[in-house]
């Protein structure tokens, strides 16, 4: 099992509409205004919502089906699934999910018989983007398939991203708890690794101390486990142009918020003024920035 692959970041979801692609799009558009190279994976095969922000071109597209029949990215021919996406100067690339949602389906399992499998894609191509940019963001998706277990202990950090709905927090670290207990992998879930986004936080629904107390109830992330914060922003509601993620759009504190969690999870040359995150189990800071505008 290869380990983990610097300046890999997986972002994911356990409960559809939280805005785990947006936020996906908002730290890669963040990290490549900053001078940073990104390379941003659409692995949601349900709703490749990246693929469309970027408009991933069709033939992009139709090699990334290739080469998940082949099971490997030929290093060679790399640039045959990189898309440039339009307003971020050459820095920020996507890789685009195939046309078809039957060639998409090798992402989940090895479903025709001498099929490769997506395991072996997945490793090929986060080893080939790890060693050709600066970061590497994946969008996990939601339907937490073959390729999204395979991915996991390729990640440097994994980002579970969710909303400001107790019933949000409270499903997905459920599912979490589940299926940390059903993996034989270990490696798929080292909390070491991991951060919580709450994100389109408005202070009305839940508190930091209510999800403290989830937490804790659940017992299985670490002490020095950070939960992120990104307040609500209607201005932030608008992105979905060409070169125009949630993070080009929102607010100026919603983008300092922002380039304060890039930062933590990625370092790069800025001075926030404030801190993206919390470590949360063992002392909660109070979150001023988190509060309605």
């Amino acid at each position: 099992m290869l380990d983990f692959a610097k300046g890999v970041i997986g972002i994911c979801q356990l409960k559809g509409g939280v805005g785990a692609s947006t936020m996906a799009a908002a730290l890669a558009s963040c990290w490549a205004r900053h001078g940073l190279s990104v390379a941003l994976v659409d692995l949601d095969d349900v709703n490749p919502q990246l693929s469309d922000w970027a408009r991933v071109d069709t033939s992009c597209r139709k090699v990334t089906s290739e080469f998940l029949q082949m099971g490997e990215v030929p290093a060679q021919r790399l640039t045959e699934i990189l898309f440039a996406v339009e307003g971020y100067n050459g820095k920020l690339f996507a890789v685009g999910q195939p046309n078809s949602y039957h060639e998409s389906f090798h992402f989940k399992a090895k479903v025709i018989e001498g099929a490769a499998s997506a395991s072996e894609f997945i490793h090929s191509l986060v080893g080939q983007l790890s060693a050709q940019f600066d970061v590497v963001v994946l969008d996990l998706g939601r339907s937490w398939g073959l390729a999204t277990f395979a991915a996991l202990p390729l990640c440097q950090h994994v980002v579970l991203v969710t909303d400001d709905d107790p019933v949000s927090v409270d499903r997905s670290l459920e599912v979490l708890q589940r299926l940390k207990r059903e993996s034989d992998e270990p490696s798929e879930f080292d909390f070491s690794r991991w951060s919580i986004l709450l994100n389109g936080y408005t202070g009305r629904l839940i508190s930091p101390q209510d999800i403290q107390s989830e937490v804790k109830r659940a017992g299985f992330l670490p002490a020095n486990a950070t939960l992120f914060v990104v307040p609500f922003s209607e201005r932030g509601r608008e992105w979905g142009s060409p070169g125009r993620s949630f993070y080009d759009c929102a607010e100026a504190s919603v983008q300092d918020r922002l380039r304060g969690i890039a930062s933590e999870l990625m370092y790069f040359r800025y001075e926030p003024k404030q801190r993206g995150g919390a470590k949360f189990l063992k002392k909660w800071r109070p979150d001023t920035a988190a509060r309605p505008q």
